[in-house]
């Protein structure tokens, strides 16, 4: 491919489409002249770069998937955005690109402005429309805010701050570019009210406004008639996945049927995200307002005491059913007061009783059933009352596969339980075990190749687990490792650790010294990654008052960029959990010492449990660490001259024996070590840290 542009004219497996071949064969022929164009306009070559745009040209005419392990600093998005950008203009369909955080979807969008520029000579004249599309709860409702603004003049109060929001809905507000309107009114206005307000136009709302803009088709051919104007879909990955469920559901999903490329980012996301998008989850609450959906649909109010008996009954045992299973989650729970989101379920209650709970639901089910066969015959049935009906048997559905998953008559699916609230509420929930093959039906089944990238995907130079996970069908690249220079930096693992496994009072107290002692005595940031909300809990408070930098909590991910805009002035310490493990970028002296308080192993918990019962636990668990520590320490080089620390307090990994010492020191980039302070304190001062 490299050596004979010409090949390209080569036909496909599939039925020939030329327009296809014509626009990978202006894409071809025009490459290396835009790599040149780089260089001139200041880029530095990156041959990684080069590499993977040749892959993706390559499965693009063979129409295959690829999977491609692209490095950090090798300009990934890049590489897929220059020739993506040009095939949508070529071949006429949109772009899309999937990424895994809110965060990414924006440095994409700024990405694009970049490549707009190396593309100039190409796009003559012609701007690439880009589509940004976030979920609901990130745009303003504009029905909700006229509703506001109207309740409060009715009540002769002042509706201001309701009209400044409103005056600013044009101009691409949303969460993330809030333009000054306080966090305290986020919540309210992203309720959405259009689509259930009669008579709205939902040409006014800024969420429908977008979902209109990722469907519309208003690709035009540009004045020499010869390309389209090129269009960008950005969205993240649990968008993507809503935009099949809808399609599957009602053959109408979010985004077009018809696109020149699929490209998923940060891939090593997207089962846990596919998951996530199959979960049913279930507590009380959902039992009640079901129970009173159902009365209502049957009696429209009215009092039936034969059946408000039987609704009880079924109360009364579902009550027990979930009182039991709560009894339980709270004995599962390794820490009081703690919250937990996948803890294996158990119950004592019988076959039997489990029994009759079911016999109940189909009871009610059966109430429903011929309460609708009646309307149907009296013609009363209207759409709104097919929705109720619908959504009432998914609804009992859902609660009868639970029960049915929880006595053991359904093998093909994981529960688990989720406690909060210092260990007073909780919910029940499930998911497919299958997810590998959802994920091969929707994303490597088409005729449109997909582009799967992230820096953190293979083990031992295999993608073999990734494969696995996502269900992966077509080829695999060449692994592009990183072109930055980590022998510049440090790997520091301190002789002498508390024992990982202690957790008292002490190891606390040794952990919070250790990162006292190398903190303080940096210019630079430090970033502290902590698998444990309450080991990050216990180490702030012995932080506090004795280190003479900003401490910045992050436990929720809601909360990482502000704290990321106030790290980067005042360079202090940030404590993190979840969110801070990847997707950040710090460079430079804003960040200069990383900390690894343990190895990310993955929790025990009843997906982990499924999957090495499939497999083994080495070759589960060994890889889901790996794939997290990798993330982790990539935070800290993000550029060809950042120098930085990278420290482990876990004791396992000191110990030359510990088996998994080798494949971990491995997967870190950095491969210098260090293991007194001494030789610490001497690096951060020759380097000025």
């Amino acid at each position: 491919m490299r050596d004979n542009i010409e090949s390209l004219r080569i036909g496909f497996s599939h039925e020939k489409d030329f327009r296809w071949e014509k626009a990978l064969e202006k894409i071809g022929s025009s490459l290396v002249d835009i790599q040149e164009t780089m260089l001139l306009m200041g880029y530095e070559e990156r041959k990684n770069q080069e590499n993977i745009m040749w892959d993706i040209i390559d499965a693009l005419e063979e129409k295959e998937n690829l999977l491609i392990e692209a490095g950090v600093g090798i300009g990934k998005s890049f590489a897929y955005l220059i020739p993506g950008v040009l095939l949508s203009m070529y071949y006429g369909q949109p772009l899309i690109v999937a990424t895994s955080s809110i965060h990414l979807t924006e440095q994409l969008a700024e990405d694009i402005k970049v490549v707009e520029r190396i593309l100039e000579k190409y796009l003559d004249g012609s701007e690439v429309e880009v589509v940004v599309a976030k979920g609901r709860d990130n745009y303003p409702c504009s029905c909700t805010l006229e509703k506001k603004i109207k309740k409060l003049i009715g009540h002769n109060r002042d509706p201001g701050a309701y009209q400044n929001i409103y005056s600013k809905l044009d101009l691409g507000l949303d969460r993330q570019n809030p333009m000054g309107i306080a966090p305290s009114y986020w919540n309210e206005i992203t309720e959405h009210t259009c689509d259930t307000t009669p008579n709205y136009h939902l040409t006014k709302c800024p969420l429908y406004k977008m979902r209109t803009s990722l469907r519309s088709n208003q690709q035009k051919h540009n004045k020499r008639l010869v390309t389209f104007v090129p269009k960008v879909l950005i969205v993240n990955q649990n968008f993507l996945i809503a935009h099949y469920n809808k399609q599957m559901n009602s053959k109408h999903g979010l985004l077009p049927d018809k696109y020149s490329l699929l490209v998923i980012d940060e891939v090593h996301k997207l089962e846990e995200v596919v998951r996530d998008s199959l979960t049913k989850s279930i507590d009380m609450k959902f039992v009640d307002k079901l129970l009173k959906e159902i009365n209502n649909y049957l009696y429209q109010g009215a009092v039936n005491f034969r059946f408000v008996k039987d609704i009880g009954l079924t109360r009364d045992a579902l009550t027990e059913f979930f009182d039991d299973i709560h009894e339980n989650l709270k004995i599962n729970g390794e820490l009081p007061g703690e919250d937990y989101d996948r803890l294996k379920i158990s119950h004592t209650l019988s076959t039997k009783r489990l029994e009759t709970i079911i016999f109940k639901l189909k009871e009610l089910e059966n109430y429903v059933d011929i309460h609708s066969v009646s309307n149907a015959m009296d013609n009363y049935n209207s759409d709104a009352s097919d929705r109720q009906l619908d959504n009432l048997f998914d609804k009992l559905h859902m609660l009868q596969t639970f029960i049915n998953a929880c006595n053991g008559k359904n093998k093909e699916l994981i529960i688990w339980g989720k406690v909060w609230n210092k260990m007073e509420s909780f919910s029940v929930s499930y998911c497919p075990d299958n997810v590998d093959e959802k994920i091969r039906e929707d994303l490597f089944s088409g005729d449109i190749p997909t582009i799967c990238l992230s820096a953190t995907i293979t083990m031992n130079d295999s993608y073999e687990y990734i494969s696995r996970n996502i269900g992966f069908n077509g080829n695999t690249s060449e692994i592009y490792s990183s072109p930055f220079y980590y022998n510049k930096s440090r790997l520091y693992i301190p002789e002498d650790l508390p024992q990982y496994n202690n957790r008292d009072s002490v190891y606390f107290d040794e952990i919070a010294q250790h990162i006292l002692n190398i903190s303080d005595k940096l210019i630079g940031g430090t970033l502290v990654l902590f698998t444990a909300k309450n080991d990050l809990t216990e180490v702030s408070l012995r932080l506090r008052g004795k280190v003479n930098k900003e401490i910045h909590i992050g436990l929720k991910s809601e909360d990482t960029k502000l704290i990321i805009d106030k790290f980067k002035s005042d360079k202090g310490i940030i404590l993190g959990t979840g969110s801070f493990w990847e997707g950040i970028d710090l460079k430079g002296d804003i960040l200069t010492h990383l900390v690894i308080v343990r190895l990310p192993f993955p929790t025990p918990d009843p997906v982990i449990d499924r999957k090495i019962e499939k497999f083994s636990q080495s070759e589960v668990i060994v890889p889901e660490m790996l794939t997290k520590l990798r993330q982790g320490t990539g935070r800290l080089i993000r550029t060809m001259s950042d120098i930085g620390v990278c420290t482990i307090l876990d004791s396992r990994i000191n110990k030359q024996d510990y088996r998994y010492r080798k494949v971990i020191v491995d997967a870190i980039p950095i491969k210098k070590i260090i293991t007194s302070h001494d030789e610490l304190i001497e690096f951060v001062e020759i380097n000025q840290l």
